[in-house]
């Protein structure tokens, strides 16, 4: 599924110039510190769920991944973003995980695909 930005909401209209400038500038999140608390807190939510397999996550509004492979290692990740220069910088980060371009608004997951969401 490509993103069609007509679907977009009025927000994610206003937000994606900026988002789409924030991935050509990388010193400006090459360095910022892991939410290392926020990921503990959310892996330890997720281990509560009685799960017979790996839990699944959807990243949403991944941007540049940054916190992508360390979901990875802990869950099966999937990661959605509205502008496709931070999906680009994602995918070139993280060559090995999946990035959708798409609105949260407007998936085409199938219902119950995901044990949890991510967004940070």
């Amino acid at each position: 599924m490509s993103l069609d930005e007509a679907t977009l909401t009025e927000t994610e209209k206003l937000n994606l110039p900026f988002l789409n400038l924030v991935a050509e500038e990388p010193e400006y999140h090459e360095n910022l510190p892991v939410p290392v608390k926020d990921l503990e807190f959310f892996q330890k939510h997720m281990y509560q769920q009685d799960l017979a397999s790996r839990a699944r996550i959807l990243d949403v509004g991944c941007g540049m991944a940054r916190y992508a492979g360390d979901l990875a290692d802990v869950f099966t990740y999937e990661g959605i973003d509205i502008s496709e220069k931070m999906l680009e910088a994602a995918r070139e980060r993280n060559p090995q995980l999946n990035f959708k371009h798409m609105s949260f608004a407007h998936t085409d997951f199938p219902d119950g695909r995901f044990h949890g969401i991510w967004c940070f």
